[in-house]
Parts: structure tokens; C-alpha cells; sequence
């Protein structure tokens, strides 16, 4: 009986010192801390200073929409593959394996200022932001908001690949997002997997 006892300890204890490491595809949704996520927006800032260019592509995606997505993927170690579609730049074309979740959509008599000061509040940090101005699609990446302003980083506003870490009034937003075919829209990360998620580590956090 004792023997049996042992051996059952012994057995106990090497188990409890074996980590066993699930697919990704196989692996609990996980969301990180805002700290978390501050220290991975840090290090995309570290890599991308204001000013600096971003002259490549990610995930199909150039300029500003390549540059939001590679920041996306830094944040939260998956794609997003939708995109805008052309009978609407201000939003994107989701289906059932989208990783993002539409958070809110304006357009039209809708884009106010207060309206649009809602729906950042109700963004999580980290989440995409997709826009129409006259016409002009632009995507970003949303870092955070107060009472007047959100904040975003952002690429090819200029239309010359510049990088920047913008500050932008929701009443300019208002302005710049009214008028026909014009608007703006935000989607969040809704914790799905895809196969491009690999193994990342900015802040304390990981995806295995």
C-alpha cells in the first residue's frame, strides 16, 4: 500500500512539471491586458517613429491599409484579411472567418461628432479603423481616445508612405467622413485564429 502511495506522488509531481503545448488552432482565446497591448503598440512606435516611411506590404495590403494591418497582427498575432469594398471605402467586407467584429458603421446623416465620439468610446485599443474622405479610403489602427480626440497610428496620409502617430479631433473626423459615400466604421479583435498565427511576444504575452 505505501509503495502504491509513493508511486502515486511520484507520478503527481512529474506530471505537474510537464507543459503541454496546444495547435493554435486548438489553443483558448486569450486577450491581453491594456498594458499588454500598450507595450506592443510601444514597440510598433519604436519600430515606425513618426516620420518614418513604411514602403512595404503586409498580407496583401501597401500603404496605409498594409501598414494598419502589420500593426494589427503585432497587437494580436492574426491576419485581418477583409478589406473595404468599392460600393462602400468605409467599411470592410466580413465573413464567417473574419478575426475582427464591426464595432459600429456611420455614414450619412449619422456622422456627427457626437456620434462619432460614441463609437470610439465603445472601440477597444488596438482595433481598426476604417474610413472614407471624398471619396479616398484610409485605414488605421486605434490607440486610444478622451472627450475630444482619439488617437491612431496611421501611414500614407500624406499619399508619400509617412508614417504617423496622429492626434485627430472627432469633429474633423465628423467633417471629413460626411457627404455621400463617405463614413467611418471600427472593427475589433473577436479572438478567432488563422494560419498565420505564429508564435509572437511583445509585452509579457504570447500566442502558442
Amino acid at each position: 500500500m505505501k509503495k502504491k502511495i509513493i508511486g502515486t506522488i511520484l507520478l503527481f509531481l512529474i506530471l505537474s512539471t510537464i507543459t503541454f503545448k496546444m495547435p493554435i488552432s486548438e489553443a483558448a482565446n486569450y486577450y491581453p491586458s491594456n498594458s499588454e497591448i500598450d507595450n506592443a503598440i510601444n514597440s510598433i512606435k519604436s519600430e515606425y517613429p513618426s516620420g518614418s516611411k513604411f514602403t512595404g506590404s503586409f498580407d496583401g495590403g501597401i500603404e496605409c491599409i498594409g501598414f494598419a494591418k502589420y500593426a494589427f497582427n503585432r497587437i494580436w498575432g492574426v491576419d485581418c484579411r477583409d478589406a473595404y469594398t468599392s460600393d462602400a471605402k468605409y467599411k470592410f467586407q466580413l465573413s464567417n472567418t473574419s478575426v475582427v467584429d464591426e464595432v459600429g458603421s456611420l455614414t450619412g446623416s449619422s456622422v456627427t461628432t457626437d456620434n462619432i465620439r460614441y463609437l470610439f468610446y465603445n472601440t477597444p485599443k488596438g482595433s481598426l479603423v476604417q474610413m472614407c474622405s471624398n471619396g479616398q479610403q484610409h485605414t488605421m489602427l486605434f490607440v486610444s481616445c478622451d472627450s475630444s480626440n482619439i488617437q491612431v497610428l496611421e501611414a500614407n496620409v500624406d499619399f508619400n508612405l509617412t508614417v504617423s502617430h496622429s492626434t485627430i479631433s472627432y469633429s474633423s473626423l465628423a467633417s471629413r467622413c460626411a457627404g455621400s459615400g463617405n463614413g467611418i466604421s471600427t472593427y475589433k479583435y473577436n479572438g478567432k485564429k488563422n494560419s498565420a498565427a505564429t508564435v509572437q511576444n511583445y509585452g509579457t504575452y504570447c500566442y502558442i
